[in-house]
């Protein structure tokens, strides 16, 4: 397959990809623009205390109860599909959480902060398809009325049991002496990261084209002014030996039928899913992930804080 190089980050890509690969070094810059916009305006309101509870409850209620679009077979068998069929023209491996469904943000309802609540849908998304216990743990009815004294309290209730969790914090606070240093090798200590939670670090990059479905979870990636979820990762192996990575993401901000038709069509949808490392230019990532079990006893305690591990370059 014949290949070009991009003028933006010099990596070598194939050329009916070029186009999609060179605006993706501008698009994730203006969508966390508008998220960060309207956000800020939220925040400023609450400083000078005018901000509208009821208005502010009344769209976390609208949120509850939104439409949900169903992707027949999936969104991750879509794409399973066309990772196959594109394969078949490149030396590659690729990782992928098990079902996920996408949830978009409505720009009436979820006034810029929404993209977190979003993403939650889609991690509770893959739970419910793969792990029975976190039902009951995550969807229990409240039968008793809750005294509200503030816009979320009504909403935070005590449960009897809660899904593991972690979270991993990488950041990037560069020196003036270190400033290169960081910019180049701190995206890869994120993509590292990502590539061995997705395979568990039992599997190996070898020169064979394959899509690997992992039981692992997607990630809740968040960075300032946006966040998204990482449901898997590709690694290309190119002609001159070096391994070029591709985080595989869905983003509220894109519609749920866009997504499906690129997908059904195996058109379009690299622009959609695919970033790649030069894409990682935010000074600090944040990426939470779910261990398999409920916590009980002692660690469910333990895990009433919340901790993080960070790195610095």
């Amino acid at each position: 397959m014949e290949s070009s190089v991009c003028p933006f980050c010099h990596l070598s890509v194939p050329s009916s990809e070029l186009q999609w690969h060179a605006n993706s070094h501008f698009e994730d810059e203006d969508k966390e623009a508008n998220d960060m916009e309207l956000g800020n305006q939220i925040q400023i309101a609450s400083s000078s205390g005018s901000t509208d509870v009821v208005s502010i409850s009344s769209l976390i209620g609208l949120q509850t109860r939104s439409n949900f679009y169903h992707v027949k077979d999936g969104l991750i068998s879509l794409l399973r599909n066309c990772l196959e069929l594109e394969a078949r023209h490149n030396s590659s491996v690729t990782i992928l959480s098990g079902y996920v469904d996408h949830f978009q943000s409505l720009p009436s309802v979820d006034v810029g902060w929404g993209c977190g609540w979003r993403n939650i849908q889609m991690l509770s998304s893959h739970l419910i398809a793969h792990r029975k216990e976190a039902r009951k743990v995550l969807f229990v009815k409240q039968r008793n009325a809750v005294r509200v004294s503030g816009p979320m309290d009504k909403y935070v209730h005590r449960q009897q049991g809660l899904i593991k969790g972690r979270h991993f914090c990488h950041s990037l606070h560069n020196g003036k002496s270190d400033n290169a240093k960081g910019k180049s090798e701190g995206p890869q200590v994120l993509i590292d990261w990502v590539w061995n939670y997705f395979s568990d670090k039992g599997l190996t990059i070898s020169g064979s084209s394959q899509v690997v479905v992992s039981d692992r979870a997607p990630l809740y990636f968040q960075h300032n002014g946006h966040s998204r979820t990482i449901i898997g990762i590709q690694v290309k192996h190119q002609k001159n030996g070096a391994n070029q990575f591709n985080l595989l993401i869905l983003d509220p901000s894109d519609g749920t039928v866009a997504l499906e038709r690129s997908l059904k069509t195996n058109v379009g949808w690299q622009k959609l899913i695919k970033r790649g490392v030069h894409t990682l230019k935010k000074p600090q990532y944040q990426l939470c992930y779910i261990d398999p079990g409920i916590a009980s006893g002692e660690e469910l305690n333990e895990l009433k804080t919340i901790n993080s591990i960070f790195f610095e370059l």
